[in-house]
């Protein structure tokens, strides 16, 4: 039976007042349970995020076989393989915690301002880059078709002359 040793639950205590870790005996993996943006629990399971295999393919439309790297799930429960939890694995953990917790002040995202607003901005700027990006497509089909443009509906341009008194 694997055992919460203290250590780990002041360790976690440390990053958030109400985190715990208990084992989960229904889905046979560590879960470290820590306080969400939302104020909420939530569960994360510790497996092994790494594992690969090789998995053979045939596309139904070609009927090409190939061989690729997939992930190495589960296929009932689509979970990764099992990881121990001892001592070197809890400080791979709590490291890994400690920059990602959204709630963590020091040194993860920071407040929840601060990573929304991080994320706000980010998108801001992919959507200005977008933009640009759809305008200079834009300008370019304009300057690929500037006759086709130009001679669109009016039939071809004539000049005519004009005397003025």
């Amino acid at each position: 039976m694997p055992t919460v040793k203290p250590e780990w639950i002041a360790a976690l205590r440390q990053i958030d007042d109400k985190a715990d870790l208990r084992f989960n005996y229904h889905v046979n993996r560590w879960e470290f349970i820590l306080t969400g943006a939302d104020m909420k629990p939530q569960s994360q399971f510790w497996c092994r995020f790494d594992a690969t295999r090789m998995e053979t393919i045939t596309d139904p439309v070609t009927g090409k076989t190939y061989t690729q790297e997939v992930p190495d799930r589960d296929p009932v429960t689509g979970m990764m393989p099992y990881r121990d939890l001892n001592d070197r694995e809890f400080a791979v953990a709590l490291a890994n915690l400690q920059r990602t917790f959204v709630g963590n002040p020091y040194d993860g995202q920071g407040t929840v301002q601060r990573d929304v607003g991080r994320r706000y901005f980010h998108n801001k700027y992919l959507q200005e880059k977008r933009w640009q990006q759809r305008g200079e497509e834009f300008a370019d089909f304009v300057w690929d078709h500037r006759r086709q443009l130009r001679d669109a509906g009016a039939g071809p341009l004539i000049t005519v002359t004009e005397a003025l008194r």
